[in-house]
């Protein structure tokens, strides 16, 4: 075994770099944190309309939940007139019903891709032209 003695100056040398590396702060290496995107939603009833002859019918089918961010397209969630979710429909016209597994996990699988209108018909089991109805944020029929 070899002892070698180090003079105090050489040794803080020899540790300064060291510790000046043990010592950097974390968040330099870390990646950024993901900024949060401020979300928004747009709720609308659902009518469809069909023309018999000289009759018009408008039936309230659901409502549809616009959500999206200022960079984002979003998603339409489609909800039945009880409000209960009944699938999505995508940006890109690609529309998803939800369904329990055997388990009772909810899932959901593609059942269309017709766009909005499409969707919304498939989804709701309707026929007929779509429309939209805003609802405004003090309407009383928006409460449960």
């Amino acid at each position: 075994m070899i002892k070698a003695k180090i003079a105090p100056r050489n040794l803080l040398v020899v540790l300064c770099p060291v510790l000046l590396v043990a010592c950097r702060s974390p968040a330099e290496n870390s990646p950024p944190e993901p900024v949060a995107r401020p979300t928004f939603e747009a709720w609308r009833r659902i009518y469809t309309t069909e023309v018999k002859g000289l009759t018009r019918s408008r039936v309230h089918r659901g409502y549809v939940n616009h959500r999206f961010s200022r960079d984002e397209e979003g998603a339409y969630e489609i909800y039945d007139t009880s409000r209960k979710p009944v699938g999505f429909v995508l940006a890109n016209g690609k529309a998803f019903r939800y369904e329990a597994d055997a388990s009772g996990k909810l899932t959901s699988r593609q059942i269309a891709y017709e766009g909005l209108d499409g969707g919304v018909l498939r989804l709701l089991e309707a026929s007929g032209k779509v429309e939209y109805e805003e609802i405004m944020a003090g309407d009383a029929q928006t409460k449960s």
